[in-house]
């Protein structure tokens, strides 16, 4: 109808240059309008999805502590302590309360004996191995993971205590 209305106003005498001009601006108006209604509209879904997929998935807490912030942490926290070194680099020396969880091909199926619901602290030597355990951790599901910065060797020099770092007793 608004077409018939347009072209009976043509055959009556109006100007039928500033009629299609008018009729042009009026559809590329509302041809903005639409598009920038879909573009917000798409906009809108497509963040509404990435908060529901975000949302639903887990997130893990990963710190990066130092001794001091470690033994704070154990007085707080039943956390589970793991020891990624070798099996005689443990015996030699290890934290109070440690499990040896030596990081190795099989580092994955070890660490399924461990409650994913509850905080995990790792620790190796100088950092570098626990970093690489943190990261099978994460991808594992275990909800909050702490990181000893610098292993043991930062233990040994910050000054605090060795009182928990646990030596075999030397033969006599």
């Amino acid at each position: 109808m608004i077409f018939n209305i347009h072209v009976n106003t043509i055959f009556v005498g109006t100007n039928l240059s500033g009629f299609l001009i008018h009729l042009f601006k009026s559809y590329v108006k509302n041809l903005y309008y639409c598009r920038m209604k879909k573009i917000r509209f798409t906009s809108t879904i497509f963040l509404i999805g990435f908060i529901l997929v975000s949302s639903c998935q887990k997130s893990t807490d990963v710190q990066l502590i130092t001794p001091d912030e470690y033994q704070r942490l154990d007085q707080l926290e039943d956390v589970q302590l793991i020891d990624v070194r070798s099996v005689e680099a443990f015996q030699d020396l290890h934290l109070e309360g440690a499990q040896n969880l030596v990081y190795d091909a099989e580092f994955s199926e070890k660490i399924m004996k461990l409650d994913k619901s509850k905080p995990v602290a790792v620790y190796c030597k100088t950092g570098g191995l626990s970093k690489k355990c943190v990261e099978i951790l994460k991808d594992s599901g275990f909800v909050k993971i702490f990181d000893l910065k610098g292993g043991l060797s930062k233990w040994k020099h910050s000054g605090i205590s060795v009182d928990s770092l646990i030596k075999p007793e030397t033969k006599k």
